[in-house]
């Protein structure tokens, strides 16, 4: 039997057969295009959590002051400039949080050791406490990074010397460990009589452990003679740097 194009109806007046229209492509398409497109510029606007371990991440630097977010060592003409249009065309973001570990341009600063940038923040408003993802403070990033010059604007502006979090340690324990080995160690040693000079406790035991600053001058691959004689002529109690004893276990 032959389709009927045609509905029945009063003579005349027959209407023609809807065809229906197929949605579900349409749909799929526009749900894909969706993620394509709108996962990433939701990730990179507003950030991110990690559904499988809890982590928050942050949304990314704006282009306006990436080229020193990365390798900022490295200063180029124009960033400082860059920087202040920036903070003049968003003058409430100074303390929003970027990037994976969720820190503040001032942090990137003081990783980088931009003393330079760091001024023009601090005098925005940036918060010189602020903290990152990973409990740090400015100061813990640029003196686990050895960046005497920022250490000495962020202590000259308040920074508290003795700062620490339930995720880390205090200045001089950055100062100390480092980034776990031997590099920028010189800077670092100098960092460390910096922190001392302005009252760091040299027996301030990290959250959890309990190891004081002299436990990496000792320790693991951040060990470093010069650094523990340093931290013992400050008057640094030994005890600090072993691990302690197990409840019921062999003394």
């Amino acid at each position: 039997m032959m389709s009927r194009s045609w509905e029945w109806g009063p003579p005349g007046l027959e209407t023609p057969a809807t065809v229906p229209v197929a949605k579900s492509p349409f749909i799929a398409a526009a749900f894909c295009l969706a993620v394509i497109f709108g996962v990433p510029w939701c990730r990179n606007t507003f950030g991110y959590v990690d559904m499988y371990t809890g982590n928050r991440g942050c949304p990314v630097i704006p282009s306006e002051v990436r080229s020193w977010s990365v390798v900022g060592d490295m200063r180029k003409p124009g960033e400082a400039a860059n920087l202040q249009k920036w903070i003049a065309r968003h003058p409430r973001q100074i303390n929003k949080q970027f990037d994976a570990f969720c820190e503040t341009l001032l942090h990137v600063a003081a990783r980088w050791g931009r003393e330079d940038l760091a001024k023009l923040l601090i005098a925005a408003g940036a918060d010189i406490e602020a903290r990152n993802e990973l409990d740090e403070r400015p100061l813990h990033v640029a003196a686990k990074y050895g960046r005497p010059t920022v250490v000495r604007l962020l202590l000259t502006r308040g920074a508290d010397v003795g700062a620490s979090g339930w995720r880390v340690h205090t200045p001089l324990h950055a100062a100390s460990c480092g980034l776990g080995d031997q590099s920028t160690i010189g800077a670092r040693l100098e960092i460390a009589k910096l922190l001392l000079a302005a009252g760091a406790d040299v027996n301030g035991r990290e959250h959890g452990s309990g190891f004081t600053a002299l436990r990496c001058a000792t320790t693991y691959e951040s060990r470093n003679p010069a650094m523990a004689e340093l931290l013992l002529a400050h008057g640094a109690d030994p005890r600090g740097a072993v691990e302690p004893p197990i409840p019921g276990g062999p003394r």
